[in-house]
């Protein structure tokens, strides 16, 4: 099992149930679908804003990935989609991603709502670490709004801004209660809980950058909730290949959970 430990994580919180997330930018075919559910993909990233072929095409993946292996996905917009076009994918994805400083992020958070999805909020920011003060004032309105996960990912330069931003983490933690690696699987995680069944957002977060590899390895380890891995080629540096990151984790911490059954 991965991440099922009663001891607390690195951050400060108890080690979560770790997901692996494969990113989707251009179409996949069914037996490919299978083998990485098989290799231990639990998640499937589908990038609506960097996908190679039109909205017909992103949205006919995202309906095929539900019907052959039945496991979650996760819708990311880009800024310049309107809202009846976020909408149009919002229908086909378990979660869509916000990110904090979109300036439709409260459009999207209602239309979220009214379709009973989940969300993602997420921070980025590609030149400098995360501080402190911003990490808490995403998290405390992650919390405000009822999203399930909140997403942090910062580019550090050196290992002592890297220890930093787990710190920042580990404060975060240190106000929320804990949620058990059993209460993770079955309420933030799980696509038949109601939505907002956990009022404290499970953490998602990955270095950008130099530290980016190791990470993503060490994800369970210091906590996240998730951990991304690409397909095709890397959109953000420190990226891992999913085939790599699926091994790397399986070798560490041993084999996750069985999936839900996969169609032939």
């Amino acid at each position: 099992m991965i991440c099922h430990f009663s001891r607390k994580s690195q951050t400060g919180c108890r080690k979560n149930y770790c997901k692996i997330v494969a990113i989707v930018d251009r179409a996949l075919e069914g037996k490919r679908v299978v083998q990485l559910v098989k290799q231990g993909v639990r998640l499937f990233e589908i990038r609506f804003d960097q996908f190679q072929g039109t909205l017909e095409q992103a949205l006919s993946q995202g309906k095929q990935l539900k019907e052959l292996a039945k496991v979650e996905t996760i819708g990311t917009s880009h800024m310049q989609h309107s809202m009846h076009t976020i909408e149009k994918f919002t229908s086909v994805v378990d979660y869509l991603d916000i990110e904090f400083s979109s300036l439709t992020r409260d459009a999207m958070i209602q239309m979220v709502k009214e379709k009973q999805k989940r969300i993602i909020l997420s921070a980025h920011d590609f030149s400098k670490p995360l501080s402190k003060r911003k990490i808490s004032e995403i998290y405390k309105f992650a919390v405000k709004i009822g999203a399930q996960i909140s997403k942090f990912a910062c580019t550090v330069s050196n290992l002592s801004e890297y220890k930093d931003f787990l710190r920042s983490l580990r404060s975060v933690c240190s106000w929320r209660p804990v949620v058990t690696s059993h209460e993770t699987s079955n309420l933030a995680l799980n696509p038949t809980s109601p939505p907002n069944s956990n009022p404290y957002p499970q953490l998602a977060h990955m270095a950008m950058g130099r530290f980016g590899k190791a990470s993503r390895i060490l994800a369970p380890y210091f906590g996240s909730c998730l951990a991304y891995g690409y397909l095709f080629a890397p959109n953000a540096s420190g990226q891992m290949s999913v085939q790599n990151l699926s091994r790397m984790h399986r070798l560490l911490y041993g084999t996750p959970r069985s999936s839900r059954s996969l169609r032939p």
